[in-house]
């Protein structure tokens, strides 16, 4: 991987990001659809955000693309 990234901490970087994600969600009484409408990325946003949420069958979680992050920083 470039810059330094080691798949260890991108998978790190992943759950600690989908935790506090599906954390900050709860805490305001938000479920991932509520989250994919307020983004306006509709039904694929929601499957989207689940995969950040929840490990697949593999154990793994997604990596958050810079797309989702902005919108995720400014709405």
């Amino acid at each position: 991987m470039s810059r330094g990234r080691t798949p260890r901490k991108s998978a790190e970087f992943a759950r600690a990001f989908g935790d506090a994600l599906c954390g900050w969600l709860h805490g305001r009484g938000l479920d991932q659809s509520d989250a994919a409408r307020i983004l306006g990325l509709g039904r694929s946003g929601e499957a989207r955000i689940r995969t950040y949420c929840h490990d697949s069958p593999q154990g793994k979680r997604s990596q958050p693309d810079l797309e989702f992050l902005c919108l995720a920083c400014t709405r």
